[in-house]
């Protein structure tokens, strides 16, 4: 049945591009070729599993896009909540953290992390009980806990920290625990799994050198927007968004 579906959408591709319809736009010839897509992405793929991970202090209203977004790509979407400065930078917490998550699924073929979603990707990852996953994308990411990475985070949030040295402070709080969080969290990056990372070239929010390093060493797939702010690129690229996340399902 899934065949017959294909040839007739393939068909209707043929019949489609043989009338050379002119567009009124880009824009608008992109969203049709989307939507032909998508249906056929619909049709022939059998239902996704996906780990969605938002950016810190993200809404419901927010997390309700991109749930409609993997839903119209024939996904089912598990959403992890999270608290940023009590999950994360305690970490005191993360050992009862570890012990006591419960994975929704054993498997997912999507991870889907955006901005410090990464970071709380890693505790779930190296849990007592955790899941494994096929592939990844990084929104505006990925984090890590390195100072540096703090110290940007923090100084284009709370502009008042610009006159704090935050990476010295950053290096004498905890400083054992978090040595061993960094190596950890390493090994947790440069995984084997194919990957997707998604950026704006004039995000002030990320470690960009960082970004770009870990993108040539992991062989990421890289995918750089001219529009839109710091975890927010779905909302100014919706179509170019959802492009690549279609390119990257499949490919092989």
């Amino acid at each position: 049945m899934h065949n017959l579906y294909t040839n007739l959408l393939n068909l209707f591709y043929l019949i489609f591009n043989s009338y050379k319809i002119h567009y009124r736009n880009r824009k608008e010839k992109l969203e049709i070729k989307n939507g032909l897509k998508k249906i056929i992405l619909y049709l022939t793929m059998s239902k996704l599993s996906v780990c969605f991970i938002g950016f810190f202090g993200i809404k419901n209203n927010h997390v309700d896009k991109y749930i409609k977004l993997w839903n119209s790509l024939n996904a089912s979407i598990d959403y992890y909540k999270y608290d940023s400065f009590k999950d994360l930078f305690n970490t005191s917490n993360h050992k009862k953290m570890r012990e006591l998550f419960e994975p929704k699924k054993k498997h997912y073929d999507i991870i889907h992390c955006i901005s410090g979603g990464s970071l709380y990707l890693h505790i779930l990852l190296t849990s007592k009980q955790n899941f494994t996953y096929s592939k990844i994308i990084y929104d505006s990411g990925p984090y890590t806990f390195e100072p540096k990475q703090v110290e940007i985070y923090l100084n284009q949030t709370y502009p008042i920290t610009k006159c704090l040295p935050i990476e010295k402070i950053v290096n004498l709080y905890n400083e054992d625990s978090y040595k061993t969080l960094r190596i950890e969290h390493k090994n947790t990056l440069y995984s084997q799994h194919e990957k997707l990372v998604l950026t704006n070239k004039l995000d002030k929010t990320i470690d960009q050198d960082f970004v770009l390093q870990f993108i040539d060493k992991s062989r990421a797939k890289h995918i750089e927007f001219y529009q839109g702010k710091h975890a927010n690129l779905y909302n100014y690229n919706k179509e170019e968004y959802t492009q690549s996340l279609i390119d990257f399902i499949n490919k092989n």
